[in-house]
């Protein structure tokens, strides 16, 4: 024997009791699978002798027979549905024949001998410094029978385990007991061993009835942790980016389908938090995805992982559909989602709200921000089979979500202003009317909607809002959308500062870019460069003149499908004191990094401080590119 690790030398025998060591020996020096089957009943029932016995496997897992089978192999006939030993003698047959019992008593002791380091595995009874050794031998024959099962005959080991699938899957599992050991590198790292995880995977997912009980669901880790590392060579072996997604979404199915094992659900969480990251930066491997029905599989299989063992899986699957809807155009994937059950799933889970990933509420405010191409596709949407559903959901929503509001309208009042520009008053909402024409512009009064409607110039821009998106936002995306503007009104009047500073006569423009996942940013224009993207700008551009400071806008950037939206939002202000202030400084302190940068603190630090009521009001789609 070659030298290995010392505890797979068979001088470790010696500890063996003395009426086993004989048999152990006799099978290691004979090869003969029967009594290799008898030593694999010592290691399920003689605690004591286990603890010896791996060198015996060790042996009987030794590579030299390989170059034999593979020699018989291509000297022998070829084996057929009607193939026979005790057929005629002729050379041909005879040379068959002998291969047949080579083969047989060969892949017989392989079998007893992988399902033998299984159990000691799975007792902990090998140190981790042996699994070099042990895979060096585990490995080859692994290859063999997954590159030449198809032209090999049926032999009785393998019709007994169900094909050679089972010895596959026996395989994963003794992947997955070696794997998590110290020194295992050499097993993860193994030169085609992605590709055979990923055939294996396609293998299985292609013909149900080879499932065994034991391998499947560590078959999926293997796979989820192959996708990390070999995300590139996965697709390939799939055939691309649509054949990795028809994989991903029948393991899904056959798993709601089938089996809900939770060592099976633990499988999949491991493909679907492998997917996640890569779904966020490749677009064209989310849209295969979503292509294959990715949403509806996400949607039924969420029902099942609500429970509180299963948050891992929930929190995969709540999250990648966020990123779907996100990023989607139109209702369609609303109401994949909405009809396979997740609505339910969400409700059914929120009593668990603390388990939900930060990413996963991230993506849902983000959402929030653009919520109104939801309603634009209202029409559509109304007809759709699950609409119903979704408006008994919106009921109990819209209850809570009026409690909500009760508890924070002290802090974020619902306010309108008065869109006659020499009014500008800022009250409750309930104290307005609105426009019936457009829906959009709100007044105090019956005389200042006449004022603006005969000198203001809402004659010419209601017919043209009419016709447009608008979208008027509520507290909530109000909140979230231009929490920067809140948060940051420092660092948003130093900027305005700075653009006046150099620009003294220009209108300004605050540009909110929303449209890149994870970050936002806040910049600074002249306001007339948006009038070549919107026509309609310059009537609005009037208007914040002769405001007096009191009207600015506000461009919101957000992602939509492949497209960026650029929606406009005027902010108004009570009085024109922060604006005119800014102003102000600009003109008069030129050097705020010398000498006059602590004047120059001092004042825009008591704008901050300056308690002026504002509000964002109606906003306008002007450009999706």
């Amino acid at each position: 024997m070659s030298s290995c690790h010392p505890a797979l030398e068979l001088d470790v025998l010696a500890g063996l009791h003395w009426r086993i060591r004989p048999r152990a020996l006799a099978a290691v020096a004979s090869g003969n699978s029967k009594e290799f089957q008898a030593m694999v009943r010592l290691v399920e029932t003689d605690a004591e002798a286990r603890k010896f016995l791996l060198p015996v496997f060790y042996a009987g897992l030794d590579t030299q027979p390989i170059g034999l089978l593979l020699e018989g192999l291509h000297r022998s006939c070829c084996f057929d549905d009607d193939y026979c030993i005790n057929c005629s003698e002729s050379p041909e047959r005879r040379d068959s024949r002998d291969y047949y019992n080579l083969l047989s008593e060969n892949l017989n002791r392989v079998v007893w001998c992988m399902r033998a380091v299984l159990l000691l595995a799975t007792f902990d009874s090998f140190p981790s410094l042996a699994v070099p050794d042990l895979w060096s031998r585990i490995w080859p024959w692994i290859q063999f029978g997954d590159t030449y099962h198809d032209n090999l005959p049926c032999l009785k080991v393998v019709a007994e385990m169900d094909g050679y699938y089972r010895i596959f899957f026996t395989a994963m599992v003794l992947l997955h007991r070696i794997a998590r050991r110290d020194n295992s590198d050499c097993v993860v790292e193994t030169p085609g061993l992605p590709q055979f995880v990923l055939s294996m995977w396609e293998s299985a997912l292609s013909e149900p009835s080879i499932f065994p009980e034991t391998g499947f669901s560590e078959l999926c880790l293997h796979v989820g942790a192959h996708l990390v590392r070999h995300f590139d060579d996965a697709i390939d072996g799939a055939g691309g980016r649509t054949g990795l997604a028809l994989l991903v979404v029948k393991q899904i199915d056959f798993i709601y389908d089938h089996s809900h094992d939770a060592e099976n659900i633990t499988g999949l969480s491991s493909i679907l938090s492998a997917l996640l990251d890569k779904i966020l930066t490749d677009r064209l491997l989310q849209d295969a995805l979503a292509g294959q029905g990715l949403v509806r599989s996400l949607a039924r299989i969420s029902s099942l992982s609500s429970s509180a063992d299963q948050t891992a899986l929930f929190n995969a699957c709540v999250t990648i559909i966020a990123q779907c809807l996100m990023t989607t155009p139109g209702p369609s994937l609303s109401t994949e989602a909405i009809g396979n059950g997740i609505l339910g799933a969400l409700l059914k889970h929120a009593s668990r709200t603390s388990s939900i990933p930060h990413e996963c509420k991230t993506s849902f405010a983000r959402l929030n921000a653009v919520h109104g191409v939801f309603f634009i596709s209202m029409d559509t949407f109304k007809d759709a089979p699950i609409s119903g559903e979704w408006m008994s959901f919106c009921l109990i929503a819209n209850q809570r979500f009026e409690l909500m509001k009760s508890h924070l309208s002290e802090q974020y009042p619902a306010l309108r202003a008065c869109d006659n520009i020499e009014c500008g008053t800022i009250a409750s909402k309930s104290e307005f009317r609105r426009c019936s024409g457009c829906l959009t512009s709100h007044y105090c009064s019956t005389a200042c909607q006449t004022r603006d409607w005969r000198h203001g110039g809402h004659r010419d821009s209601c017919a043209l809002t009419r016709a447009g998106q608008h979208l008027s936002l509520t507290p909530t995306p109000i909140h979230y959308s231009f929490q920067t503007q809140v948060t940051y009104k420092k660092q948003i009047l130093d900027g305005c500062a700075d653009f006046w500073r150099r620009c003294p006569d220009d209108d300004m423009l605050v540009e909110i870019d929303l449209s890149s996942p994870g970050s936002s940013s806040v910049s600074f224009s002249a306001a007339d460069t948006l009038a070549d993207e919107w026509p309609p700008w310059t009537d609005y551009m009037a208007r914040a003149a002769s405001s007096g400071g009191r009207l600015q806008f506000h461009v919101l950037r957000v992602a939509f499908g492949s497209k960026t939206q650029a929606w406009v939002f005027p902010l108004r202000s009570a009085t024109s004191e922060i604006s005119n202030g800014v102003r102000q400084i600009a003109v008069e302190l030129r050097n705020v990094e010398g000498e006059d940068a602590e004047e120059y603190r001092e004042r825009i630090q008591r704008l901050v401080e300056l308690e002026v009521v504002e509000t964002h009001t109606t906003g306008f789609l002007i450009s999706s590119s």
